[in-house]
């Protein structure tokens, strides 16, 4: 981000003094031409040249005795995550209450042998799932597990789909294992919208676990309804972001469409689910972050659900774009106003405020440059002006809005450089007061006011103006 003074100018008038200070700020936007293409095979992220010419990572694989499959010890340590001390965290005040994950709820309940014994023959397996197949690109929890621990996520995502809450696991497991299986599943589908983040488990004195039973939230009552709102409202992100020529620029539309549609609500209904964000507007963490990579997925775009630390039990994600992957925290942009504090950061970026947990831990590291985006304010497209009559329409209205006591103050966004020259020479010339400050007065009931209008690029091209006026009795 660059920062500097660009230029003064100082105005009288009969009604109205100006003094405008132009400051350059923000980023240069980076813009993609593709995104990764998908991996196939066996469920393990295999290298694979892209049409960028950028390699996915080559994940050599053991197995761990929970079912969660590990790096080699010989692995690089540049391919894998290394996540900072927890001491090391300081979050910042403007985002410090803005969390809200809770964790996966699992309750495990001992049985007897003999009551083991009526299980599958009363509940039975439900839908195992044989023959799903998921794409590690897209679903990367699952390529974590191993061979047994992949039979029981699809068996989970497939009862969980059919809303058959209880059934018999199809492998023999400890709840360990069945809870790395259940956590792969939530964590890579944020359209189960009904999956209510917990489930019980009936466990033999062995440890070995003979009964599951998922949790649902209470969109399950009229799912087809739910469903029906939760897919309009993807839609609508979708026809906006749908119609930018790149992954980046569908990437900022997605972002900047959850951030506008959604307010943060620590006590929000089912705010674990992207239903929240997207069909009720009001999320925390959890909302936000399965929101954008649900919303991602359908765009073509690899987004991940990362969990862990930050000063609290926090969510955000990880998208991937040209063979690069970056650390997004909607949650922490959503601020006021709107800001890109957290949005395409590296794990240097975040290493003072996040810490990746869980299965989590084994995501790929994020280290992108090329569509690294510098903190600033994200601006709406609606609130962007491309003429000067939108300009004086604009200033009449937020003035009028925020009339309160002798000062009003108000910001808008101009496009472009031509656009900035134009209202440069409208000033000079004294045409503003012509345009909408006149009017103003008159119907405020007063004679004269001064103006400050300071002006910074908040982004490549768009120009935001910050207006005090002062009205004089």
């Amino acid at each position: 981000m660059c920062s500097g003074l660009v230029f003064l100018l100082g105005l009288l008038m009969l009604l109205c003094m100006l003094n405008l200070a132009l400051t350059d700020s923000l980023s240069i936007w980076l813009y993609s031409g593709r995104h990764v293409q998908t991996a196939e095979g066996s469920g393990v992220m295999e290298k694979q040249e892209t049409d960028a010419g950028h390699e996915t990572v080559d994940d050599t694989e053991t197995v761990e005795a929970d079912g969660v499959v590990a790096d080699e010890p010989e692995q690089a340590e540049a391919e894998q995550y290394i996540p900072p001390a927890q001491e090391n965290i300081t979050i910042p005040d403007a985002v410090a209450d803005r969390s809200g994950y809770v964790p996966v709820q699992e309750e495990a309940q001992e049985i007897a042998d003999e009551e083991a014994e009526l299980l599958l023959e009363q509940t039975g397996y439900g839908d195992t799932g044989e023959g799903l197949e998921f794409d590690p690109l897209f679903y990367p929890y699952y390529s974590m597990l191993d061979a047994a621990g992949q039979r029981l996520y699809r068996q989970i995502y497939a009862n969980a789909m059919q809303q058959q809450a209880t059934f018999v696991p199809i492998e023999q497991v400890r709840e360990d294992m069945l809870k790395n299986s259940y956590l792969a599943v939530y964590n890579d589908h944020p359209e189960l919208f009904w999956l209510d983040g917990g489930y019980t488990g009936k466990c033999l004195p062995s440890g070995i676990c003979v009964e599951m039973t998922l949790r649902f939230n209470r969109t399950v009552d009229d799912l087809a309804g739910a469903a029906e709102a939760f897919q309009a409202a993807v839609n609508w992100i979708l026809e906006e972001a749908g119609q930018a020529d790149t992954a980046y620029e569908q990437e900022r539309l997605v972002h900047q469409a959850i951030l506008n549609n959604t307010d943060y609500r620590l006590n929000a209904p089912m705010n674990q689910s992207a239903y929240s964000a997207l069909v009720n507007g009001q999320s925390v963490c959890a909302g936000y972050a399965r929101a954008f990579q649900y919303v991602m997925q359908q765009l073509g775009i690899p987004a991940y659900y990362c969990t862990g630390y930050a000063g609290m039990d926090h969510a955000w994600n990880i998208v991937l774009l040209d063979g690069e992957y970056y650390n997004v925290d909607a949650t922490w942009n959503d601020t006021e106003p709107n800001t890109l504090d957290y949005f395409n950061k590296t794990d240097r970026d975040f290493a003072s405020t996040h810490i990746r947990q869980e299965l989590s831990r084994y995501l790929p590291p994020c280290r992108g440059e090329r569509y690294a985006v510098e903190s600033g304010v994200e601006v709406a497209q609606e609130d962007i002006l491309y003429s000067m009559q939108d300009y004086y329409d604009d200033c009449y209205g937020r003035a009028l809005q925020n009339i309160g006591g002798e000062v009003i103050t108000f910001d808008n966004y101009l496009a472009g450089e031509a656009l900035l020259q134009e209202w440069n020479q409208v000033y000079n010339q004294d045409a503003y007061a012509e345009g909408y400050v006149n009017q103003l007065l008159v119907d405020i009931g007063r004679r004269s006011c001064e103006i400050n209008v300071q002006v910074e690029e908040v982004a490549e091209g768009i120009y935001c103006l910050h207006h005090v006026i002062r009205l004089i009795p």
